[in-house]
């Protein structure tokens, strides 16, 4: 009954509610090394506050498209961002070189965060504690 009462609330939600779920990502991560990982919230006044990580990721060749995604947050006390890394392999002729790229993301700030955490493939690149305020 309790299942029921929760499943018929949940539809009842708008669908700006409720965050949709981020696949886990799977496999292996195809980097060869990731750091220099920094997580900030950015509360300049009169700006939306934001949440900013940066770090330096390292392809195994040329061609790589390396990006950061906005992954799951979990609400625990203080919450924890999930951040995935993407790294998608050339699709033509690639250098074979080992090739570093900066990344970024920069998303909405939902309060105060305890830690963000890097995925790439089915493991975790870096968990960023602790999480330090720009004003």
């Amino acid at each position: 009954m309790r299942k029921a009462v929760a499943v018929a609330l949940l539809a009842a939600l708008p669908a700006a509610c409720v965050a949709p779920e981020v696949p886990a990502p799977a496999g292996p991560c195809p980097v060869v090394s990731a750091g220099a990982w920094r997580a900030f919230v950015d509360v300049m006044p009169g700006v939306k506050s934001t949440l900013n990580v940066v770090g330096k990721v390292t392809a195994p060749s040329g061609g790589y498209r390396i990006r950061l995604e906005r992954g799951n947050l979990q609400e625990i006390h203080p919450q924890v961002q999930e951040v995935i890394l993407r790294a998608e392999p050339p699709t033509g002729g690639a250098t074979d070189a080992l090739v570093t790229h900066d990344v970024s993301l920069s998303l909405p700030a939902q309060g105060r965060y305890g830690a963000v955490i890097v995925r790439c493939g089915s493991g975790v690149l870096a968990e960023i504690r602790p999480v330090g305020v720009a004003k």
